[in-house]
């Protein structure tokens, strides 16, 4: 299976599991998006009014579920990795800087300690990672997207 794909597929699954975790629907996730240049993609509801934290959380659980899984991927148990994106997002080596970047300035902007709101997040999806791992590989199999629906049934059912 192409990693690169399987890693896209991690990251998608961790904005959708932390979209569920907190309570807010989308309208569908995928790894076929229609934007050149993009490789997943998890299209939300427009205009959505939204929380700042949780708009933080839900733009770093993109690269800590990617960075999660890399740890995982290397041996490393899913409490281990938590900590290991925690790292990674506070030290924004992460894969998608863009968003880690992002997610830092909505914490910044919130007074909230970077370290500690990131490390909570990824332990958030260490907690819920056989539901990331489920979503992720149903997104690699699927040949189109997965709506709110079946992303929500996929996650129940692996909790």
């Amino acid at each position: 299976m192409d990693e690169r794909r399987l890693l896209t597929a991690h990251h998608e699954a961790g904005h959708a599991i932390a979209y569920l975790n907190l309570g807010y629907s989308f309208r569908y996730i995928t790894l076929h998006p229609r934007t050149p240049g993009t490789t997943g993609f998890v299209a939300v509801h427009r205009p959505r009014s939204m929380l700042i934290a949780d708009s933080a959380a839900i733009t770093l659980s993109g690269p800590l579920a990617e960075e999660a899984f890399r740890s995982v991927d290397i041996g490393e148990a899913p409490e281990d990795a938590a900590w290991a994106a925690a790292f990674a997002v506070s030290s924004a080596d992460a894969g998608s800087h863009r968003e880690v970047d992002d997610g830092r300035d909505m914490l910044v902007r919130l007074g909230m300690p970077v370290e500690l709101a990131v490390d909570g997040m990824a332990n958030t999806l260490a907690r819920d990672w056989a539901a990331v791992e489920a979503l992720a590989q149903a997104l690699v199999m699927s040949p189109r997207r997965l709506d709110y629906r079946e992303a929500q049934m996929i996650v129940e059912a692996s909790r």
